[in-house]
């Protein structure tokens, strides 16, 4: 027994198939007195839909009902009725477009695009979205492409001025075009589909000194990335965008909690070396920032990231070394302590004062914790390999480490990487080889100790260090980053 909405089913079922067969239903009908009954119900059923359902009001729900179905042939066949109806309807020669492309028969497919998307006629809309789409498509638009997918959007915008989809579209073309003056004019208009050129637009604008615009578009951009990353605190990639965002309104505190919470849920070391560019970049920024609160962030910056060349610079500036000798009283003693005792040791080291740096390094050790270690070590490296190299004062200070933590690999390692800076081979290897029994895959230990053991006339140890200081070759099969 049908139910009620299986009889309707059956009953909008039988409508559907003489709309589209009635000359096949006249033709039973004029063969059997039973089917002339039944169908003169359903041909009364189909008149008594009313207006609601009228011809072309049927084929246009039937077509968009087959389309969504992937049912082409279908869909094709009631836009060809729909366009006998009514011939210079634009919505209907795209539906057919479509179709006839769905359908595999592109010849006849193109030629109706051509007519509905011309460059310089508005044409239909919605066909020359799609065929400006297309042209954008792929990696490498070619400047033609680019040229005639231009023209078919502003004759978009030219009938529907607000158009997002074409707003958009018009932005991405123009930022990889690097015209800015033009993408922010689109991007007002875009809606989220631009969401994405917001930060890059902000970036631009900061670079041309354009601050007002810089401001505007990175606030939108930190909007954006901030919300995303609420919705999902696993998203690392947007929350290094909103930090960059915010970097952008040279907001760097915010950018610093941005990125210490990054590392605090997941641990990803993109986020220590962010810390260490990001405390940098303020220090240079704000070059009028007082002695204590400079040494703060220099120490801050260090513990997160201790290989970052710019700030271990900074604690080598006698500048920095100059203000860090009279502390702020006002401010707590801690705040900085282990930068600024660093910064003695440097200027200890300057005035030939040996106890003096090691009691220096020691207190800098204690207030700073571990991290001091490396943070140390570095120092001495990059004084004795920097821009402004003085090895001899980078040795006093490696000794002095050495001299405090003689088991630490790390501070062997400085001490063995000076010397050999001096050209004092044998001394380097018996420091390196102690180092690289716990740092078995530093290839700066391995390189340097193939140079020292070529001077000391040893080539197949030589040859067995080079090779392990060899950089490690990727596999084929990598994948993609």
């Amino acid at each position: 027994m049908l139910s009620g909405a299986g009889i309707r089913s059956w009953y909008q079922a039988g409508i559907s198939w003489c709309a589209v067969a009635w000359w096949l239903l006249l033709g039973l009908l004029a063969l059997s007195p039973t089917l002339l009954v039944v169908g003169s119900v359903v041909l009364l059923g189909v008149l008594a839909k009313g207006p609601d359902l009228s011809p072309v009001s049927w084929y246009r729900q039937e077509a968009a009902r087959r389309m969504a179905a992937r049912d082409f042939a279908t869909a094709r066949l009631c836009y060809a009725r729909l366009l006998q109806k009514s011939p210079n309807t634009l919505e209907y020669k795209y539906g057919l477009a479509i179709t006839l492309s769905k359908l595999g028969e592109n010849a006849a497919a193109e030629m109706l695009m051509r007519q509905l998307a011309p460059e310089d006629a508005a044409g239909y809309p919605t066909a020359q979205l799609e065929v400006a789409r297309e042209l954008l498509s792929g990696g490498s638009p070619t400047p033609d492409a680019i040229h005639s997918a231009e023209a078919r959007l502003k004759q978009v915008l030219k009938v529907h001025p607000s158009d997002p989809q074409a707003h958009s579209m018009l932005a991405v073309l123009y930022s990889k075009a690097s015209r800015w003056d033009l993408v922010k004019q689109h991007m007002a208009f875009g809606g989220t589909v631009v969401e994405d050129l917001a930060l890059p637009a902000a970036r631009v604008f900061a670079a041309q000194g354009d601050w007002v615009e810089a401001n505007i578009w990175g606030r939108r951009a930190a909007t954006i990335y901030a919300d995303r990353v609420k919705l999902n605190l696993a998203d690392d990639e947007s929350r290094m965008k909103w930090a960059q965002a915010t970097l952008v309104l040279k907001n760097f505190e915010e950018t610093l909690a941005i990125l210490e919470a990054g590392w605090k849920r997941g641990n990803q070391p993109m986020f220590r070396g962010a810390i260490g560019e990001v405390s940098a970049l303020w220090l240079n920024t704000v070059p009028t920032m007082d002695a204590t609160r400079k040494l703060a962030v220099l120490e801050n910056g260090l513990q997160w990231d201790s290989q970052n060349e710019a700030l271990l610079q900074m604690l080598l500036d006698p500048a920095t070394a100059n203000g860090a000798s009279d502390p702020d009283p006002a401010l707590p003693p801690a705040r900085g302590a282990a930068a600024r005792a660093m910064c003695q040791s440097v200027a200890a080291c300057r005035r030939d004062q040996p106890q003096r740096v090691r009691s220096e390094l020691k207190l800098a050790m204690e207030v700073g914790g571990p991290a001091m270690l490396s943070m140390v070590a570095n120092v001495a490296c990059i004084w004795a390999y920097g821009d402004a190299p003085d090895s001899g004062l980078a040795l006093r200070l490696s000794t002095a480490l050495l001299e405090a933590c003689p088991d630490e690999p790390i501070a062997q390692r400085a001490q063995g990487l000076i010397l050999a800076r001096q050209e004092r081979w044998a001394p380097a290897v018996e420091c390196l080889e102690a180092a690289v029994k716990a740092m078995p895959g530093d290839k700066k230990i391995h390189s340097v100790l193939a140079t020292a053991y070529d001077k000391l006339g040893r080539p197949a140890l030589a040859d067995a260090h080079r090779n392990l200081a060899r950089p490690t070759t990727v596999p084929a099969t990598a994948p993609a980053r």
